[in-house]
């Protein structure tokens, strides 16, 4: 299954905005049995943590934080989240995520940043693994599956497009364009527009995020 996203650097207080319609809710973990969701200011804190250790031009070291990378799930229709499967762990209750009524739930994940050269021309990534490598991390992606032709029948549907929970995914992307615009930058010359998108504020701040300056990257949006 491949996925499509919508990678982004936002302040805190743009973040809990774009986040107002949305339950965020774990899905890659068991969870105790009276969990119903996650309140949205763990993942804002969490956000506003690494956000200033970037802003500060630290490197994030992903084993140390681990807590800060955390991924959440999200939907507009908290009651189609179902859990499952209970379990007893270490002495307690715990249950499984059973999936949504609504097809796959987009997620929040952290994305990275790499820059290189390929037949002379300006590159970017923002897929590697930051879990494993010791790649950079820029900021947050919403992602949802990108399915092929089988895959969509195997779920009996014609493209992910017919999950309800597409338009989750969408609702998102929407307003992050709005509120933002592309990242650019210049190496050597070479101009480079990126499908990161970064708001007005962002902007004057990027230029001292590690992984920018690393690269001895010039800021042109």
């Amino acid at each position: 299954m491949k996925f499509q996203s919508v990678a982004f650097v936002i302040t805190p207080e743009e973040l809990k905005e774009a986040l107002s319609p949305f339950t965020l809710f774990i899905d890659n973990a068991h969870v105790p049995t009276d969990y119903k969701s996650t309140p949205q200011s763990v993942f804002t804190d969490n956000y506003t943590k690494l956000y200033d250790k970037l802003c500060s031009g630290i490197k994030i070291d992903h084993r140390k934080d681990y807590e800060l990378l955390k991924y959440f799930a999200v939907t507009t229709e908290p009651n189609s989240v179902r859990y499952g499967d209970k379990h007893l762990y270490n002495g307690a209750e715990y249950m499984k995520y059973k999936g949504t009524d609504r097809g796959y739930a987009p997620y929040f994940a952290p994305f990275t940043f790499a820059v290189y050269t390929e037949n002379n021309k300006l590159k970017v990534s923002t897929k590697g693994s930051w879990a494993l490598d010791q790649t950079d991390i820029m900021g947050f992606q919403l992602v949802f599956p990108k399915l092929s032709a089988k895959e969509a029948l195997e779920y009996n549907i014609t493209s992910e497009k017919d999950w309800d929970s597409y338009n989750d995914y969408l609702l998102f992307k929407e307003h992050i364009f709005k509120s933002t615009s592309p990242f650019s930058f210049s190496l050597n010359g070479q101009k480079k527009t990126t499908d990161i998108r970064i708001s007005d504020e962002v902007s004057s701040v990027i230029p001292e995020f590690y992984c920018i300056r690393k690269n001895d990257l010039i800021v042109l949006r």
